[in-house]
């Protein structure tokens, strides 16, 4: 489970478990950009499952801050994931780009991915308020045993 909290930005997340077993490769073909999905068929077979679950996540917290679910097309926009060295888990080496026909601002979104685990992907996107690219966030991680115990694992800035 995720839960996003922001006090002034428009925010969505995504988790996903990537151990499913179904062809997910078959919908990066309907639903990516062709930049994407040129991108993601690009990398050695054995990255390309995580990949998509990079590129889902993320798609998946972008149409959530807007909250307009699939009513917005997934094609319509496209993210770039850069290398990254991966501290804490958390790659924020991305970038969004769109359609010409998408009315939207790249500048004004910030996403970032985290591995919390091997089975799990978690994509978080924010429309930052005046354009401000240079906002650091906190990021906190709990292990929660719903009943039970609740112990925060990290903060991340």
């Amino acid at each position: 489970i995720i839960c996003a909290v922001t006090l002034a930005e428009d925010i969505g997340c995504d988790v996903e478990n990537t151990s499913r077993t179904n062809d997910v490769l078959s919908i990066a073909d309907r639903y990516f950009s062709a930049y994407e999905t040129q991108a993601l068929f690009s990398l050695p077979k054995a990255q390309q499952r995580d990949r998509f679950f990079d590129y889902w996540t993320l798609k998946e917290s972008y149409i959530k801050a807007w909250g307009l679910g699939l009513s917005i097309p997934l094609k319509d926009f496209s993210f770039t994931i850069s290398p990254s060295d991966l501290t804490d888990n958390k790659n924020a080496n991305i970038t969004l780009a769109f359609a010409h026909h998408r009315n939207d601002n790249p500048m004004v979104w910030r996403s970032w991915l985290f591995y919390p685990n091997a089975q799990h992907r978690v994509a978080v996107s924010i429309r930052a308020a005046h354009n401000n690219q240079t906002e650091n966030y906190i990021f906190r991680y709990f292990k929660s045993i719903p009943l039970v115990s609740c112990e925060e694992q990290k903060s991340l800035a």
